[in-house]
């Protein structure tokens, strides 16, 4: 029956459930003049567009709608504020832009939306307070910072005199002995209940009453965890959920005798739940998408799944890779000139400024004279392409005169430079041709021409295209085999896409009903 059920409600759902063509897509994707709007009324065929790797092509008639702001434009706007948070939740676009252009001065007066601690800054507030307690009492945030930074709590020590007890059996229990209840000794006496947790001197409580009264007003008891009593009972435990489900006291008291990552290590712990607030302040950290994924993988991930990417990446600096190169030149004022190519801009040009056998560095050495970097290529381009136009390049400078500082020749390369091709040239190339991947693979430079200049949709009608699948299709295919495991072994092109649009319980309740 349960079997039955799922089934119906999986039907019910993929009758609801739009299956989009390319050219629904794009017909709907010409009505809007802004991604703005196209986003809003239409997500459906917007999402549909950026999973299917189609978006650039389709949007490419629309703007983003936004202008950027002059730095007195933007500081106007920050006087009507007073807190970070606040500007960036009305104004996210131009807070970006701010942080882009090295504008963070204009935000000084704001008051920030997370306090960024600093050793001074803990110092300072440090310095206003007589004891550690005093401190501890009056700062909880700063001094909790302090449970993170252990290296600065030892300066933070050095502003107050040693306070420190030396503990006998006898000193603690006349202590002890003033109190009847426990929980009242706990927030009387810290550094004596301190002292006979380390020093095991429990049976000194034993006396005491061990409950409190709840906000209800009822008395409860609350057990006096030890170190090991902590560890058995995190032992009892799979995930940090469960452990704080169902033994919250425990760990309470794991975390304020600071054992937690200690007795915890073994459980399993639960994704973060990213908003697109949360990825934004955590992607404006990096400078590059490499950054970002190696420095925070799950924040990384949610951008991509939920389709925030081209929002929160958009202040990093494009990188190129193995197969992806930029062209640039070094121009000197006595008609010189360096031509090269790289993967990272940033980091070369570093290089060329501070490595001794770099051939740009040496002639700044030598002449004293500051270079202008350009680069020729538009983008990060194909690697063939970008060593082919290095070559062109440095004909074009030797046939203008000037003085090539290149050691060797583009890469060992005799080279030619990168042709511009027509709409009639692309189509007859692109007829060679059955699919659009091997149309990109084999004539890389022609299929990105194509593409830059809205001709691809045309010259490629002649190929086999990637299947649009419907619910129909992916039932025959599924009809003609035994088992789930036989459909994804035998066609596995075909399960994705039922794993993909119909899901997974969907292709198993198929089965088990046949």
């Amino acid at each position: 029956m349960r079997n039955l059920i799922l089934r119906i409600l999986h039907e019910h759902i993929s009758e609801q459930r739009k299956f989009w063509t390319y050219d629904e897509v794009k017909d709907i994707a010409k009505k809007y003049d802004n991604l703005k709007d196209f986003r809003e009324k239409d997500n459906s065929a917007f999402q549909w567009a950026k999973r299917n790797h189609v978006f650039s092509e389709l949007t490419s008639h629309m703007t983003k709608q936004y202008l950027s702001k002059s730095k007195d434009e933007i500081e106007n706007l920050v006087k009507n504020y007073t807190t970070v948070a606040d500007f960036i939740k009305d104004y996210p676009n131009e807070y970006r832009q701010a942080i882009q252009k090295g504008w963070s001065e204009l935000f000084n007066e704001l008051t920030p939306s997370k306090i960024k601690w600093t050793l001074q800054k803990v110092l300072e507030l440090a310095k206003k307070y007589k004891t550690m307690e005093d401190f501890r009492n009056n700062e909880i945030k700063a001094y909790w910072t302090l449970k993170k930074r252990p290296e600065w709590k030892e300066e933070v020590w050095k502003l107050y005199k040693p306070q420190q007890v030396s503990w006998t059996y006898d000193l603690a229990k006349s202590i002890a002995d003033k109190y009847d209840n426990l929980f009242d000794f706990i927030k009387s006496e810290p550094k004596a209940i301190a002292a006979i947790r380390r020093l095991n001197w429990l049976d000194l409580l034993s006396h005491m009453n061990r409950k409190y009264t709840s906000k209800t007003g009822v008395q409860k008891p609350k057990k006096l965890w030890t170190d090991d009593e902590i560890r058995q009972e995190a032992q009892k435990y799979d995930s940090v959920s469960d452990f704080r489900k169902y033994s919250k006291n425990a760990m309470d008291a794991a975390i304020n005798h600071g054992i937690y990552d200690e007795v915890s290590a073994h459980m399993k712990r639960v994704g973060t739940k990213w908003t697109k607030q949360m990825v934004w302040d955590e992607a404006l950290k990096y400078q590059t998408r490499s950054e970002f994924m190696n420095g925070n993988y799950a924040a990384y991930q949610a951008a991509h799944s939920k389709g925030w990417w081209d929002d929160v990446t958009s202040h990093m600096v494009r990188l190129g890779n193995l197969h992806n190169r930029l062209v640039y030149v070094y121009e000197f004022p006595d008609n010189s000139v360096y031509v090269g190519l790289t993967m990272n801009k940033q980091d070369r040009n570093l290089r060329h400024r501070t490595k001794e056998k770099s051939a740009v560095y040496q002639h700044i050495k030598k002449t004293n004279l500051e270079p202008i970097m350009k680069v020729v290529s538009d983008d990060y381009i194909d690697a063939e392409d970008a060593r082919n136009l290095e070559h062109c390049t440095i004909q074009k400078y030797k046939n203008d005169g000037w003085n090539v500082l290149n050691k060797a020749e583009a890469g060992g390369l005799g080279g030619r430079c990168i042709k511009m091709y027509t709409k009639e040239q692309a189509q007859q190339e692109a007829l060679k041709y059955q699919t659009p991947t091997q149309f990109m693979e084999k004539s890389s430079s022609i299929y990105r021409q194509a593409k830059k200049n809205g001709w691809l949709p045309e010259i490629t009608q002649h190929m086999i295209k990637k299947t649009k699948w419907t619910k129909d299709m992916i039932i025959d295919k599924m009809s003609q085999h035994k088992s789930m495991n036989d459909f994804r072994k035998n066609d596995f092109n075909s399960w994705a896409a039922a794993y993909r649009i119909l899901g997974n319980q969907f292709i198993k309740d198929y089965y088990t009903s046949k």
